[in-house]
């Protein structure tokens, strides 16, 4: 079983300690990062980087796609982003016995509510909200297309972490064995952060302080 990530990335180097070391330390194998013209070239000898200049809208898909036609080697791959951590007891196990070519995993919207307002480790975030949207673990060898970051188009069965069918990016919610961690707004020194960085593929999202202590205030359950 070999498993890797996929992300991009852009001026996000800081987190990437933190982020690769949890991701190597649940069992995945490799990491791929498609740097997307960060205003410092990333240099780390534990994750494998290629420069991708396309701010174009589809940049993110057509880097995913880039790994797929390389990358066959590879049991499954993840589509995650830097602000993204897979929770589960035991990934390795659990992706063995998967029964299926891809797997969706919920999103958890992460935040605390009063919020953070500086930097804070991702083990800190404990306050949570569901979404049904998902992120996937594919293989790439049958991966024919990617419209959309959180789905790909494949041959094969694709599935919820209970085994039923997922036919597009938003699902059911359920995440009892595997979801993914978002801490989508981190802080509000952060949040000012992404607001001033904006979108590498040239999508407009607006976005204001408001939004933050909105998310924010939404996260009422607790691990």
């Amino acid at each position: 079983m070999k498993l890797a990530i996929c992300a991009i990335i852009k001026n996000e180097e800081k987190y990437l300690d933190e982020w690769v070391s949890y991701h190597k330390n649940l069992g995945i194998d490799e990491i791929f990062l498609y740097d997307n013209m960060s205003d410092s070239p990333i240099d780390r000898d534990d994750v494998h980087v290629t420069y991708w200049p396309d701010n174009n809208i589809g940049s993110q898909m057509r880097a995913y796609l880039n790994f797929c036609n390389k990358h066959s080697e590879y049991d499954y791959v993840a589509f995650i982003d830097i602000d993204e951590f897979i929770v589960c007891d035991n990934l390795r196990e659990f992706m063995t016995n998967l029964d299926a070519e891809a797997l969706a995993m919920s999103w958890r919207f992460y935040g605390m509510n009063p919020p953070f307002l500086t930097k804070q480790p991702q083990e800190a975030y404990t306050m949570y909200h569901t979404n049904d949207h998902i992120k996937s673990f594919v293989d790439p060898k049958v991966v024919l297309g990617m419209r959309d970051p959180h789905f790909a188009q494949i041959k094969g069965r694709y599935v919820d972490e209970k085994g039923n069918p997922v036919s597009g990016p938003l699902h059911p919610h359920t995440s009892d064995k595997i979801y993914i961690k978002h801490i989508y707004t981190r802080s509000l020194e952060e949040w000012k952060e992404k607001i001033a960085r904006g979108s590498g593929d040239h999508v407009v999202r607006t976005r204001n302080v408001n939004d933050f202590y909105n998310y924010n205030t939404e996260c009422i359950y607790e691990d």
